[in-house]
């Protein structure tokens, strides 16, 4: 990549437009960034470095502050490459977001970043993020890559020429982005630092396990239980004591089981004997029960059988109820019928009684519209002339308008004159000035030419030399020549006072002519005042103009308010003629629709009322007919012969289901007293109280027994539970012991922590690799300047404890011994630190993936080398331009400005910020 063109404008410290032409630099080569500091020589690569990817080189460099403070606000702030890639052009242009002024109006409004790239054949880019994703597919390289890769900057080699293997691996890991094995490193560390938490846990756990085990503590094994909860015993032991504990429970567990069997099956033989004798006890009260039972069951059954007769003579008075409720039912659809004539006549009432209230309203509403109709037309005849009014007041409101402008356009020039007048007074005080300031010029270079006239003699002598010939006399010899005074003026000095009188005359008549032109517009103008003025007021005079105007412009809008009130009243009365004009027809359709519907409802309410008195006499015929008053009465009334019907049936029914539920009780209470009187004939004879006695004593041994044979039970289920948990933490930990060691193995040599060896961890080895390759590329230019005495290696042992593996030293060839860096003077270090940069730079962009950057700029540094030092220095720096690259160094060190050529010289102005000029 190499740029051919740079455009800056209100970009840093450059205010205007600034286009640098790189093409006349050449393609190869050195050139030379100089000028004052502060210039913005700098700013120059910063220029580069946002145009192509939108930030500047450095750090603290923000894109938002590159508007030039120097600059015009409407002058836009943007940068533009051409540069050259691969045998082709490409354009790109930048803005950053800044203020600037309304194009409409007053105040700022923000500019919003852009950015533009122009490819060969391909079709131009206009988004931002397109923009940033060509150039890096394009050049291969990120910004701070291109940084490291082009651009030397102030500082920053020394600061890596100086660094620790700490400083160092930061640096090499924001270059090489390494990170990612410092990643792994600290990913390594962390799963040893859990796998060693994790085994601690499981050792916990164990320990947990073992303290939950239980034992008899009257057993022998108990002190060794303690033992082993205290952890004075390996874990395999501990699990052999457990299950000895859980066999002997085991053993206890089943003479318990074989104590409770037994004393089962005696208490089943007793429980036996006391249900006999309770049962015996049961049987023979359930018997005397029964016996007074059956009594009263068949003095029930005497009165149940005296009500069911009762009942069956009621049967006759139901068949009556029923007839009844027959004939009313009969009668229930002519109050239907009756319903269906009621509803006919309360329609017709109804619809009568509306029709003739429409009726009434339709009257009503014909009479108000014929009065609107005949006020509407005597408001219609008294705005028959307001349209014609109208547009006779808008043509005089036009007038009054076209009068307003042409005041208007009087003030503007009346003003104009009054400026002008004022500018040929200052312009004449000027010109005065200038007249002055040309004579005494004029003065001066007469002064100056006479006296350098006078002492031509003097200034020939000075050129006389011995044995050759006076250009004025032809003598050899010159025994005395004319002396030139001390305050003769040079030829020099003549020309430029000539220069200076002439153009301060030049100036002075330049400006006597704009003050010529000035009073012949002045006088044009007072023409046109004094014609156009005329035209509005008749006795129009220029000295009282701005009176006359301010009256006549007071009359005038006066008149076109007065006017503008007219128009209003007059719209407004044209606006109700129309108004009326459209509303009189449809007043006229309203009043024949209403008629129409009148006759209609007339002839609609007559046959309303014949239907309703036809109706109303058969009504009252069906209700001569009726019983009741209503069907509501009459279904009442079969509701309440259905519910005596009911009532009957139902006490017919349960008289009849009482005679049977007791005949059918007394026959099982009768079969029940036949076989509890057979089993009352055996009786068996048992000690009750022996009986229970012996059955309290079986039942407390066994509430004993059961009590010791659970308690065992819960310790066999608990110690074998944390038995079988033990056992399963016990292969997890050996498992998790073997990964431990794998890893903490894996971490001590990733991280340098390996007892007895260099502490080199995976992130320096792998940056070792690339310093090894940055000193190789450095030796070849620290040689070069250092005319082969300095050679730099990277330091093998260290006798610290902390990182090693990046630290630096110098061998020094011309006495054979190796030192720190650090020892080096000032000169040597400026070139062992330029060595080591300009290595970065080519491993970076070798690192890069092979790209072609044929561009470099190395920002100062060279104000400490001597002479011969610049000079190896330069030579290096030559060296880097073989082939195609063009070597740019920023400095304003005076040897290299007379030692280089092609530069580019950066001034500073106060007030218009910097300029560029470039030499070739």
């Amino acid at each position: 990549m190499r740029p051919k063109q740079i455009t800056m404008s209100a970009f840093g410290p450059y205010a205007e437009k600034t286009v640098i032409d790189m093409d006349k630099l050449g393609t190869k080569g050195i050139y030379l960034i100089t000028g004052d500091t502060g210039a913005g020589k700098t700013t120059i690569f910063d220029a580069i470095s946002y145009a192509l990817f939108g930030e500047a080189s450095g750090d603290v460099r923000d894109a938002s502050m590159f508007r030039s403070k120097y600059a015009d606000k409407e002058t836009p702030t943007f940068v533009e490459l051409v540069f050259e890639y691969n045998g082709k052009e490409y354009k790109v242009k930048r803005n950053p977001e800044y203020m600037r002024p309304n194009k409409k109006g007053n105040g700022e409004t923000k500019e919003t970043a852009k950015a533009e790239l122009i490819l060969p054949g391909e079709e131009t880019k206009t988004r931002i993020i397109e923009v940033n994703e060509k150039i890096k597919d394009l050049l291969g390289v990120n910004k701070k890559q291109f940084s490291q890769i082009c651009m030397i900057a102030q500082g920053d080699f020394r600061k890596l020429l100086d660094a620790d293997t700490k400083s160092r691996i930061e640096i090499f890991r924001n270059i090489f982005k390494t990170e990612k094995f410092k990643e792994i490193q600290d990913k390594v560390a962390l799963d040893t630092k859990n796998l060693s938490e994790k085994k601690e846990g499981a050792k916990n756990n164990i320990k947990t396990y073992i303290g939950l085990i239980r034992c008899d503590e009257t057993d022998v094994k108990y002190l060794e239980l303690l033992k082993a909860q205290a952890g004075e015993m390996l874990t395999e032991d501990a699990v052999k004591l457990i299950e000895s504990i859980i066999e002997m429970d085991e053993n206890n567990k089943k003479v318990a089981d074989e104590k409770l069997e037994n004393i089962d099956k005696d208490l089943n033989d007793i429980n036996v004997k006391i249900e006999t004798l309770k049962t015996q006890k049961e049987n023979k009260k359930q018997f005397e029960e029964n016996e007074e039972n059956l009594k009263s069951k068949r003095s029930h059954l005497e009165q149940a059988e005296k009500v069911f007769e009762s009942e069956k003579e009621k049967q006759a008075d139901k068949k009556k109820l029923e007839e009844k409720s027959a004939l009313i039912k009969d009668k229930l659809p002519k109050f239907e019928e009756l319903d269906q004539l009621n509803s006919v006549l309360c329609e017709n009432t109804i619809r009568a009684k509306e029709l003739q209230e429409k009726i009434t309203n339709a009257k009503n509403d014909i009479d108000r519209l014929k009065q609107d109709e005949i006020n509407y037309k005597e408001e219609l005849d008294s705005l028959k002339d307001c349209n014609e009014k109208c547009i006779f007041v808008k043509r005089q409101q036009e007038d009054y308008k076209a009068k307003a402008e042409n005041i208007n356009e009087l003030k503007d020039k009346f003003n104009e004159y009054n400026h002008l007048e004022k500018e040929l007074e200052e312009n004449k005080k000027d010109v005065e000035l200038a007249i002055n300031e040309s004579t005494r010029l004029i003065e001066v270079f007469n002064c100056k030419n006479a006296l350098f006239l006078k002492e031509q003699a003097g200034i020939i002598a000075q050129s006389l030399q011995n044995n050759k010939p006076c250009p004025v006399c032809g003598s050899l010899e010159h025994p005395s020549p004319a002396i030139k005074s001390d305050e003769a003026p040079t030829e020099a000095d003549v020309k430029q006072a000539k220069k200076f009188a002439d153009e301060a005359t030049e100036k002075a008549n330049r400006m006597s002519q704009d003050i010529k032109s000035l009073e012949g517009r002045i006088k044009e103008l007072k023409n046109s005042l004094n014609q156009d003025g005329k035209k509005i007021i008749s006795d129009f005079e220029l000295l009282t103009a701005e009176v006359q105007l301010k009256v006549v412009e007071s009359e005038n809008n006066s008149a076109l308010s007065e006017i503008k009130s007219q128009i209003e009243e007059l719209e407004k009365a044209v606006e109700r003629k129309d108004k009326i004009e459209k509303e009189l027809p449809e007043i006229q359709k309203k009043i024949n629709d209403i008629d129409k519907n009148h006759r209609e409802w007339e002839k609609e309410h007559e046959g309303c009322e014949t239907l309703a008195e036809e109706k109303f006499e058969q009504v009252s015929k069906i209700k001569q007919e009726l019983e009741f008053e209503s069907v509501d009465v009459a279904k009442k009334k079969i509701s309440e012969l259905k519910a005596r019907i009911d009532e009957i049936d139902e006490a017919y029914i349960k008289a009849q289901n009482e005679v049977k539920e007791t005949t059918e009780s007394i026959k099982l209470l009768e079969g029940g007293q036949k076989t509890l009187k057979t089993a009352l004939e055996t009786i068996v004879d048992y000690d009750e109280d022996a009986l229970n006695s012996k059955y309290e004593e079986l039942n407390n041994q066994k509430e004993e027994v059961t009590k010791i044979r659970d308690s065992v039970n819960s310790r066999i289920t608990n110690n074998s539970d944390n038995l079988k948990e033990i056992k399963s933490k016990s292969e997890e930990l050996i498992g998790i012991e073997k990964e431990y060691e794998w890893m903490n193995a894996l971490s001590e040599t990733l991280n340098g922590k390996i007892t007895g060896k260099e502490r080199i961890q995976l992130e320096t080895y792998v940056q070792m690799s690339y310093f090894d390759k940055i000193i190789n590329k450095a030796n070849l230019r620290l040689l070069t300047m250092t005319d082969n005495q300095y050679e730099l290696k990277r330091r093998e042992e260290n006798k610290n404890s902390g990182q090693v593996g990046l630290d630096l030293d110098v061998i020094d060839h011309y006495n054979g011994t190796v030192r720190s860096v650090s020892s080096l003077s000032g000169g040597e270090s400026f070139k062992a630190s330029l060595s080591l940069a300009l290595g970065l730079s080519d491993e970076v962009q070798s690192s890069a993936g092979g790209i072609k950057i044929d561009t470099m700029f190395v920002d100062e540094g060279f104000g400490s080398l001597d002479e011969e030092s610049l000079q190896q220095a330069l030579k290096a720096l030559i060296g880097l331009s073989d082939g195609n690259r063009l070597v740019g160094i920023i400095s304003h060190v005076t040897a290299l400005n007379e030692r280089i050529d092609n530069k580019i010289i950066v001034k500073k102005e106060r007030e218009h910020g910097s300029k560029i000029t470039i030499e070739a």
